[in-house]
């Protein structure tokens, strides 16, 4: 399994991103013990929200229908964003937490014909990162950096994501 975590340096006001990997290469979903221990250390979390975490999970479906998207970019793709920190509806964990959406449209050519095809694609995160300190537009380069990276390594790149610290 994967996540990424995150530690600010001290004494430098930098963040350090540190990506921890089981041997199986699972995912990892958000887990309010997971989370907890975290804090408890002074980290940060980011991982996939999925409809397991079903109150939490819920609870943002039904904002998104009430609230308004930012427009936003991630490498080629248009997004729509939603931002939505300091949530409690995940008592299991230990501190508030932020949920971040981001629908994206892009188009895909086709080998075949070479014609484009219309994709989207649903992402949410859930992180203990503030607002104040890490932009919605950081959120999601950061979700996608970790899935980008693990499917370099597994087409055979050398990205591995084995214990690793990126400045």
């Amino acid at each position: 399994m994967a996540a990424a975590l995150f530690n600010s340096i001290p004494g430098h006001g930098k963040r350090k991103k540190v990506y921890l990997q089981h041997k199986n290469e699972g995912n990892v979903y958000a887990e309010a013990p997971f989370f907890n221990f975290l804090l408890a250390h002074g980290k940060h979390a980011l991982a996939v929200l999925k409809d397991e975490r079903r109150n939490l999970y819920q609870d943002v479906a039904g904002l998104f229908d009430h609230g308004a998207p930012q427009p936003g970019s991630y490498r080629s793709r248009q997004c729509h964003w939603w931002d939505f920190p300091d949530l409690l509806t995940w008592p299991q964990v230990r501190a508030p937490v932020r949920v971040v959406r981001s629908l994206e449209t892009y188009t895909v050519r086709r080998q075949l014909d070479k014609q484009d095809d219309p994709q989207q694609s649903d992402w949410i995160w859930v992180t203990t990162l503030p607002l104040a300190q890490v932009p919605v537009a950081r959120i999601v380069h950061l979700g996608h950096q970790r899935y980008r990276e693990l499917w370099l390594q597994r087409a055979g790149q050398r990205m591995a994501l084995r214990p690793c610290v990126q400045a």
